[in-house]
């Protein structure tokens, strides 16, 4: 499994590290203790538009930890109880498989 920061990640809004630009992701100790993903640098110079498609982006990025924490959680709770045996439910727990062993650089 891959070692990846743990969360929570989030978006840099302070004005004091690169006058908030939302293209910083920080780790769990916040602006100023390292970065753990730069999406566009110096995206506070990109046009409207695509400026707030790289923040929605980071902001997505900033969410990863969680998402992956919630996604096992939920595949582990559920499992138990799935009674559904037809394609669809299996299908959808192949691919909360497949998500998780990507997101953890395991293949899938």
């Amino acid at each position: 499994m891959n070692q990846y920061t743990p969360g929570p990640w989030s978006v840099n809004t302070d004005p004091n590290y690169d006058l908030g630009d939302p293209t910083i992701v920080w780790g769990p100790q916040g602006p100023g203790h390292g970065a753990v993903a730069y999406t566009f640098p110096g995206g506070l110079l990109l046009p409207d538009g695509q400026r707030q498609k790289v923040a929605a982006n980071t902001t997505l990025i900033a969410a990863a930890p969680e998402l992956l924490e919630a996604l096992k959680n939920l595949l582990e709770v559920s499992l138990p109880f799935h009674r559904r045996t037809d394609e669809v439910g299996w299908t959808a727990i192949k691919e909360a498989r497949k998500a998780i062993a990507k997101a953890q650089g395991e293949a899938p």
